[in-house]
């Protein structure tokens, strides 16, 4: 993992750390999982933002919509250093809720 991974993935963290407790709230118990995928668009001296954010519904099992809305909310308003050489970075992320 690089160094522009790490703080992405930790950046990625705090915010859905915050739907996660968005979701408990409504269902304390809210458990299963979420998966991602996305794709992170950017140029060297502009920045990176998320450019298509979907749940993949296949590897889903959370329905509950406050979550999901979350998830994909707080994706699109991410923004991040940009990919190094302004390069679009595609990933899929597993969530699990406990």
């Amino acid at each position: 993992t690089s160094g522009w991974e790490k703080r992405a993935l930790g950046t990625l963290n705090v915010l859905l750390g915050e739907c996660h407790d968005l979701g408990r709230a409504e269902d304390a118990n809210l458990a299963g999982t979420v998966t991602l995928r996305f794709t992170l668009v950017g140029e060297p001296n502009v920045g990176g933002l998320l450019g298509h954010v979907e749940i993949v519904d296949a590897n889903t099992t959370i329905t509950q919509q406050t979550i999901r809305d979350c998830l994909t909310q707080q994706l699109y308003a991410l923004e991040l250093d940009p990919p190094p050489d302004g390069v679009t970075v595609e990933r899929q992320l597993t969530l699990k809720v406990p």
